[in-house]
């Protein structure tokens, strides 16, 4: 993104927002870089990630679909990539055991040599492949999603996207000093961030589960009694624009998450808009990776915000709902969402 944004060619930030959260999930689980940013020998990864998104959201919108033959279907355009994309990761797996477990400050450092409480047996490679194949999309796709739709909603709000950028240069004088720590202690940033997941969800479907055949005691669902053995589910996206909890759903408004602010009040934002906010999903199911995903997602955003000043490219097409009043970034629900753009020109900024 810096070659293209110091030479003002226009940034498509679905791929280099994916390419940049690949990078930092596979350093960070692995110890070294997919160094997608800079090169194009390893992006097929990113396609292998999407076509095993892609498969596996048919058979769990539909589960009768893995035993009807659809894999027969798919399998022409999406086994290669899948294939290579799994052999890539062996090899990652394989280059990380090749060193000793704390050669790397990595995540596999933790839990290389663990031991299985209930068999006594070392957690295997194959326990480790299944580990890296949830944690490098998880890691991966989720966060750039968010990153890119919050640049698509800046575009397209600049009064948000000024208040954010003037909350960051006046915090900072420096880029280097930009720390979690200290972006903790600004509003407003977190406040577009939560609005940015809430109308764009990056995991935007319905979550299934099923009620246990000895759950004790009843499922009651707007007067009805679901019975054990149903698996229901309430989709991220359609709770997140319901209107009885989030006044305006369509409308990208960061101030609905500033406790105390006139917006809030004037919304009636309340402590039903703090429940139905779910983007990382809640309870036992609740992300475990929330709280590093809103440090990279606040790092990325905070420091490109302070180097850069950004405008929509004028000769791209818009990713905004077609034929609706409705100015949403436009995703698709594959698993994970999946999108294409804003279109970006950057440019440094007037500060340095």
């Amino acid at each position: 993104m810096t070659e293209a944004a110091q030479s003002c060619q226009p940034v498509n930030m679905t791929l280099a927002c994916k390419y940049l959260a690949l990078d930092i999930s596979s350093l960070f689980g692995f110890g070294s870089s997919l160094e997608l940013q800079i090169n194009d020998r390893n992006r097929f990864i990113a396609e292998g990630m999407e076509a095993g998104m892609y498969r596996t959201n048919i058979h769990m919108q539909y589960p009768l679909s893995k035993y009807l033959g659809v894999d027969a279907f798919l399998l022409p355009f999406l086994f290669s990539i899948k294939e290579r994309y799994k052999t890539a990761l062996r090899a990652m797996i394989a280059d990380r055991l090749s060193v000793s477990k704390d050669a790397r400050e990595d995540l596999f450092s933790f839990i290389t040599g663990i031991k299985d409480p209930e068999t006594g047996d070392e957690i295997g490679q194959n326990d480790l492949f299944a580990e890296a194949e949830f944690f490098l999309p998880a890691g991966g796709q989720t966060t750039s999603s968010a990153i890119a739709a919050l640049f698509f909603y800046l575009a397209q709000n600049p009064e948000c996207a000024s208040r954010l950028i003037e909350e960051i240069r006046s915090t900072f004088t420096r880029g280097d000093q930009i720390k979690h720590s200290e972006l903790a202690t600004c509003p407003y940033p977190r406040a577009c961030i939560d609005e940015a997941l809430r109308m764009s969800p990056p995991a935007p479907g319905t979550l299934w589960r099923e009620i246990p055949e000895d759950f004790q005691g009843q499922v009651i669902v707007d007067g009805h009694v679901i019975p054990s053995g149903t698996v229901v589910g309430v989709n991220i996206y359609a709770i997140h624009h319901n209107e009885e909890y989030l006044p305006n759903p369509s409308r990208f408004t960061p101030e609905r998450f500033l406790l105390g602010s006139e917006t809030e009040n004037a919304s009636g934002a309340n402590k039903a808009t703090q429940l139905a906010f779910s983007p990382f999903s809640i309870g036992t199911r609740g992300c475990i990776g929330k709280a590093l995903a809103y440090m990279e997602i606040s790092l990325v955003v905070a420091k490109t915000l302070w180097y850069f000043d950004f405008e929509k490219d004028p000769g791209s097409r818009t990713q905004m709902s077609p034929g609706t009043s409705k100015k949403e970034f436009i995703i698709r629900d594959q698993l994970i969402a999946t999108h294409d753009g804003p279109y970006l020109v950057f440019r440094p900024s007037r500060k340095l």
